[in-house]
């Protein structure tokens, strides 16, 4: 299985810091996550080639606020929420 580079961004209005990977073609592939400007982990997502298979994303406390996975059909669908 292939690796590749993990580019790190800052935003320098908010302070949260982003790492995502890139194909050779410039797609997203690979783990992808944010963190607000305290270290606490934000979102969590999973590219294929540009192709988004997981996203999670959790307030600035941990709590998740919802969670989309692929399907057997390739389609996003959403696993966990809260109302």
């Amino acid at each position: 299985m292939k690796s590749y580079p993990v580019v790190k961004h800052v935003n320098q209005v908010s302070g949260h810091v982003s790492t995502v990977s890139y194909d050779e073609t410039g797609r997203l592939h690979g783990r992808s996550t944010v963190h607000d400007d305290e270290g606490n982990l934000l979102e969590v997502a999973e590219y294929t080639h540009g192709e988004c298979t997981y996203v999670a994303r959790s307030d600035s406390d941990g709590k998740l606020l919802y969670e989309l996975r692929e399907d057997e059909n390739y389609i996003l669908v959403q696993t966990y929420g809260t109302q």
